[in-house]
Parts: structure tokens; C-alpha cells; sequence
């Protein structure tokens, strides 16, 4: 929970304190991840994210602050936020995307740096559920703790603190709400310092109690609650500390002009207040249960933190291995989607639509081996709004069950995979590995389950990772009925693309596989000056869909010869949509590959131990700037090689070695062309392919400008 402008007021009123890092030597160190990371320069990076990228800096970054703790032996266990009711509006990143449109205008106009400024601002910007995957997999695979709070974060770190499980907690002036004596709000491992705050210092100070300090901070709003609307415009923390002193809460609710606005502010103070006084956390012995034991929970609390959840659910949650939209959707019967990307699109925005039925089939593999109360439950997802169809309209949101159709399960055991794996000489299992054994019919035949069945299964790391894959190529239509190939699922077994190869395919499914300009939404400000129109002119439309297309798809493309600072290359709107599209459609897979993860895990607690930390998630964040830089080259008119690269490297000084990349980007497309050409001789692709060979022709003249080897192409 973050409260406005306390960290800023008690800085000012210099209650913080600092004292030198050497006394944390040796200290076991609770850490709310969120706050801790979102405070690094390479970690939130706004041009990346205004880009819907990866930093260049994200992992140096974490990296460093690692190695800083274990020069100075501290063991932070990291806990991450889990289900939080959904914030309020005017403090929600909703609010964040039209200031985001704004500052693309901006950039587009030519202001860099008023554009920069205004994507750094964000007091409540959110890590993505991908940034967060991908950060506590990142940090298991360096071997530190984890834990997922079930809920919050700072009241899972005071349960922490209560146990005597931690010595001291980074986290927000807020955690201090949970009862913690003082907190930590920020380690500085160059001066080799850190701040912190005591609660009993910041009452005495202002002269208030515990519960006048928790109505100050509500007053002031949460992403739960508004700030009171009577304060001042010109806000100051030190008004609610005046008002509160003054008079009770029940006072100033009663001021409030109209019964609407009472209504309203009431609702979200309530919220707010139960979460503080009633707080969820995971204990010791695994159950979920109130922090304060000795409060009775309300009996309408579910109301705001839906109902309870069964304990294995919450396990996989707790370990990273489930995302929080799961179980979020069981327990409060609604799909929270991530929040809206810093580069909008219709076209994103029909697909968060047309992913669902990966969501509800997700959900369904998850309630297939729980309590059958579960299986008829309806989980509403939100509508947005379209422009497509003769007018505009709001497509309301739509309530389905989960997807509970039989699933399959593969019946092949370790000693086989590993036979298949040596008799194919590769060294990891993929899907296009997994799909090349299933086609040659020497892969055992996959099973409806029975409960038998599944307590026979004898798991390795590997064998259940292949048989996620396996369950996910099945739930995604890559099989038959009859379990034969499929068009797409031929070209993948036969590409050495796997991962990237399946979100090519399922662009081309969802029909995002194209040059053509992305549509404006609705209710998108400075829509004339960020979204593209076609040329008139047959053939200059298009060379210029042709290039879209190409700098598109080169974005699935990483960079590997990156400076780990933030970047500061050019960006590009239409290609940060794209890899909104991507993001949200990759994610989508995850969802799915979670669900086949928990219905074979669940009810099997000792399987538990057995996942490995790579196979989950399946995609995680990477950077997508080759797309930018593959538009700008595409776009270069310098008449020689040298004046080309030189050119490049002005406009891309994150590159250290750029034609080394694009070597890579050459082979990239060596591959991308034989996926989509094998495909085009199965089923045809009609003008896409007309488009993608003219921008592969394109894409060829301008490497070999580069002095780039492209003859494959």
C-alpha cells in the first residue's frame, strides 16, 4: 500500500533517519521487492518502458545490488505483492496511459526531454506480471529466498518481523500501518548508508496515535482510496495531520458535498481501512490467516478479498509459480488483466479479448482438481472498447465458466524423453523437439486421467517440463482430435525457432502478422499524431507495409551487444504497440502453461519440489529494440557504409556492436522466412506473403548496405 507524499513529507521534516550500512552486516533482511526494485535507475527505465521493452540495464542492475549485499553478508528474502483488490481509477495506471499519449506527442514533435520527463512520472505505475515473473525467477535462479505474499507485501514482512523470521524489513513508510516498531525505506550501497523511520518517533513528533496516523494516510489516498476531495489543490501531507488533529474522520466524511460523492469516498475509505486493520498473510505452516489474531475478520471481507482459496493454490502462488490473475479470478469470480500498455492499439485491445479463451482454459485446468463448487463458477472479464464494426461501441464484459474439458496427460517416462533427446542430439527440451518426437508416433500415447493414474507418475524436472509443453500444445489446437499435425504445428516441429516460432504462429492466428497501421482506440488522446496512415500510392503502400511488418517481427529478435545503462536510442510508437501485442499475447501463453503446470502438481504436494525454476514462466521479458533500429536502418538514405553505421550509432548509443547484432537479426530472419514459407505451402497466406517477401527483399538490401552477409535471405 502506498500512502501520497508521506515518504516525501517525512524526509522533509527529516524524521528519517540515516545511520551507516556496516550496522546491517550479517542481518537477515525482509525485502518488499516492488518498492525496492522499482527504486533502481537500470530496472525502470522510461524509454524502455514507454517501449513495452526490457531496460538494457534490468539485470546489471539487479545484479549490483546483489553482489552489495554480499559483500556486507546480508540475506534478504525478497517478498513480492500478491492479490490486491483493484485500485482506484483516479489512481490507477488507466489514468497513467493518457499521460503516456501525451508524452509521445511530445516525443513525435520533436521535445526528447520534456517527453522522457513526463515517461519517468508515475508515483503508481505498476510492474507488469511479466517484469515481476521474471524478476522472481531471476533471483531463484541466483539462488535467493522468494517468497509471494498471498496479498500484501508489507503486511506479509510484519507477520516476519512478528515471527522473528527477519532482523529488520525494507519496505514503504506504509508498512509501519502493520504494527512494525520502524523500517527501513532505503539502502544506499555507494555512500554506504541506509534511512529509516520509527513509528513511535513520527507519533511523538506529531502528536497523534496509531489510529490517527492510519486515517491521515487515508486522507491522503492509497491506490485504494482517493484523497479526500475538500483538501487543498495544492497538496501537503501535513493538511491531513492538521485535519485529523482537528477533528475524527466521521467529521469530514460528513462535509462531503453530494450524496454520490459521500457514497463513493466512503466505499473506498472502508476498503482501504479493513485491509489495514484486517491484513491476510501466509503463515509458518502454510495456512492464510489474519495478521492480528485477536480481530474477528468482518463477515463481508470476502466482498474485497474474495473468498478463500484452497492451501495448495495459495502454495503455488507463494512460489512464484502461479501468476496472481488465477487465482485472483477463483476468488473473486473476475479476471484482472495487467494494466493498460504505455502504447495502446485497437488491435491490442481485441486481443485481450480474444485471448480469453486461453484465460478460461487456464482457469479450468486449475479448478479440474479442485472442489467441484469450483467448476460452475462465473468469472467476469472486462469489456473494452472497439471501433470496429460500422460505429464504436463498448463491448460489455463477458461471464464465462472455466473451461473444464477432459484433459490429456502424456504418459512418456524420463529414460524416454532422454532416448528421444539423444536419438534428436539435442541437449533441451522445446517445443518443436517435443513436437518432432510426437509426429514420428514413437511418443506413448497421451491419457484422460484418472486419479490412479496421476499418483503413478514418476516426475524429473525435465519429464514435467516436457509434459507442461506437451499439455500446452494440446490446450493451444496444435494436435488433431485424433492427436495428428496440424498446418501449424507441422512448421514448428520442423523450425529451430520453438518459443519465438509459437508466437509467430499465434500472431498470424490472431491476424496481427501484418504492416498494416494500427487503429487508434477510442478514447486515445493525440491519436493524429501517433498512429500511421497508408501512402495513396500502390507501391509506395506497399514498400511502407512492408517495412512496418519487417521492424515488427525484427523486435522478437534481443540484442545481445547492449551497455547495460538505460537506453538512449530513438523509439518508436508503432513498433512499442507491437510489442504490447506481443507482451499481452506471450503472457497469455504463460497464463495457459501455468494452468497445465497446476493440474499436474496439484493434489501432489511432493511434486512440488520438482519443478525447475527455467520452465516457468515460458516467455519472459526480453529487450525489443532491434525493431527501432531495424526501421531506422531501413529508413537510412546515407549513400555509403561507413556514413550508414555512423548514422546508426548517433542515433543508437546503447549499441556497442551493431553489425554483430545485426548478423544475428540475418539468421534470425533465415529462420522466420522458412517457418512462414512452409506454412504459405501448407495453407497459403495470400497478400501476407506478398508483404513479407517484399520486406524480406527490403530488409536484404539494407544489410548488405551495412556490410552484412544476407545472401540466405
Amino acid at each position: 500500500m502506498r500512502v501520497r507524499q508521506l515518504q516525501t513529507f517525512l524526509r522533509e521534516q527529516k524524521i528519517a533517519r540515516t545511520s551507516d550500512l556496516a550496522l546491517c552486516r550479517g542481518m537477515r533482511i525482509g525485502i518488499d521487492a516492488i518498492y525496492f526494485f522499482r527504486s533502481l535507475k537500470g530496472v525502470t527505465d522510461p524509454l524502455s518502458d514507454a517501449s513495452n521493452s526490457l531496460s538494457p540495464g534490468f539485470f546489471a542492475s539487479v545484479d549490483e545490488q546483489l553482489q552489495a549485499m554480499d559483500r556486507l553478508q546480508i540475506q534478504p528474502l525478497f517478498v513480492f505483492q500478491g492479490m490486491q483488490p483493484r485500485s482506484h481509477l483516479l489512481l490507477s495506471v488507466q489514468m497513467m496511459g493518457f499521460a503516456m499519449h501525451e508524452a509521445w506527442a511530445l516525443y513525435n514533435r520533436g521535445d526528447r526531454q520534456a517527453a522522457i520527463t513526463k515517461f519517468g512520472q508515475g508515483p503508481y505505475k505498476e510492474f507488469s506480471e511479466s517484469s515481476i515473473q521474471l524478476l522472481i525467477n531471476y533471483l531463484k535462479s541466483n539462488g535467493r529466498e522468494v517468497v509471494r505474499a498471498p496479498y500484501f507485501a508489507t503486511s506479509q514482512l510484519s507477520y516476519f518481523v512478528q515471527e522473528s523470521l527477519v532482523d529488520a524489513i525494507v519496505g514503504p513508510p506504509s508498512v509501519l500501518l502493520f504494527n512494525v516498531p520502524r523500517t527501513i525505506i532505503a539502502l544506499d550501497f555507494v555512500r554506504n548508508t541506509f534511512e529509516w523511520l520509527e513509528l513511535d518517533e513520527i507519533l511523538s513528533r506529531f502528536e497523534m496515535d496509531k489510529e490517527q496516523l492510519v486515517d491521515a494516510c487515508l486522507l491522503a489516498g492509497t491506490e485504494h482510496c482517493v484523497t479526500y476531495p475538500l483538501l487543498p489543490q495544492a497538496f501537503n501531507f501535513s493538511n491531513v495531520i492538521d485535519c485529523i488533529k482537528q477533528a475524527p474522520v466521521i467529521k469530514y466524511l460528513s462535509q462531503l458535498p453530494t450524496r454520490d460523492g459521500l457514497a463513493e469516498y466512503v466505499d473506498g475509505y472502508c476498503v482501504a481501512k479493513s485491509l489495514v486493520m484486517y491484513p491476510l498473510v501466509m503463515t509458518i505452516n502454510g495456512d492464510v490467516a489474519p495478521l492480528f489474531r485477536r480481530l474477528a475478520l468482518p463477515n463481508d471481507y470476502y466482498k474485497i478479498v474474495g473468498g478463500r482459496l484452497p492451501r495448495n493454490l495459495y502454495y503455488l502462488m507463494c512460489e512464484g509459480l502461479v501468476s496472481v490473475q488465477i487465482p485472483f479470478a477463483l476468488a473473486l469470480n473476475e479476471w484482472m488483466d495487467e494494466p493498460n500498455p504505455h502504447a495502446d492499439s485497437l488491435e491490442y485491445r481485441d486481443l485481450l479479448q480474444d485471448v480469453r479463451e486461453y484465460q478460461c482454459r487456464a482457469i479450468g485446468l486449475v479448478v479440474l482438481k479442485l472442489d467441484k463448487t469450483y467448476h460452475n463458477r462465473h468469472i467476469r472479464f472486462p469489456g473494452q472498447v472497439t471501433l470496429k464494426g460500422p460505429t464504436p461501441h463498448l463491448k460489455n464484459g463477458v461471464v464465462m465458466i472455466p473451461n473444464t474439458c477432459p484433459a490429456r496427460i502424456w504418459t512418456f517416462t524420463s529414460d524416454e524423453l532422454n532416448a528421444e533427446l539423444n536419438r534428436q542430439k539435442c541437449n533441451n527440451v522445446d517445443v518443436s523437439m517435443l513436437l518432432r518426437w510426437h509426429f514420428t508416433e514413437k511418443m506413448p500415447k497421451p491419457l484422460v486421467p484418472t486419479h490412479q493414474l496421476m499418483a503413478q507418475q514418476e516426475l524429473d524436472p525435465k519429464t514435467l517440463g516436457a509434459k507442461v509443453y506437451m499439455m500446452l500444445l494440446d490446450n493451444m489446437g496444435y494436435f488433431t482430435r485424433e492427436l495428428g499435425p496440424t498446418a501449424f504445428g507441422k512448421v514448428l516441429a520442423n523450425t529451430q525457432m520453438s518459443n519465438v516460432g509459437l508466437v509467430v504462429l499465434e500472431l498470424l492466428k490472431f491476424g496481427l502478422f501484418t504492416g498494416d497501421p494500427l487503429e487508434p482506440p477510442l478514447d486515445v488522446s493525440h491519436a493524429s499524431e501517433l498512429y500511421q496512415t497508408t501512402p495513396q500510392d500502390p507501391q509506395e503502400a506497399l514498400d511502407f507495409k512492408a517495412i512496418n511488418l519487417v521492424a515488427r517481427l525484427s523486435s522478437l529478435c534481443p540484442m545481445e551487444h547492449l551497455d547495460t545503462m538505460t537506453w538512449r536510442g530513438m523509439v518508436d510508437f508503432d513498433i512499442a504497440c507491437f510489442n504490447a501485442i506481443v507482451r499481452c499475447l506471450s503472457r497469455s501463453i504463460n497464463y495457459l502453461a501455468e494452468g497445465c503446470l497446476a493440474y499436474l502438481v496439484l493434489g501432489y504436494i511432493t511434486r512440488m519440489e520438482l519443478i525447475p525454476t527455467p520452465v516457468m514462466p515460458l516467455y519472459s521479458e526480453t529487450d525489443a529494440f532491434m525493431g527501432v533500429v531495424v526501421k531506422a536502418l531501413l529508413n537510412e538514405s546515407a549513400p555509403t557504409q561507413r556514413q550508414l553505421l555512423d548514422s546508426l550509432a548517433v542515433k543508437f548509443p546503447n549499441c556497442l556492436h551493431l553489425q554483430k547484432d545485426l548478423n544475428n537479426l540475418a539468421n534470425f530472419w533465415q529462420q522466420l522466412s522458412s517457418l512462414v514459407g512452409a506454412l504459405h505451402d501448407l495453407v497459403g497466406l495470400g497478400e501476407t506473403m506478398e508483404k513479407f517477401r517484399r520486406g524480406t527483399k527490403i530488409l536484404k538490401t539494407a544489410l548488405e548496405k551495412a556490410g552484412v552477409k544476407a545472401d540466405a535471405l
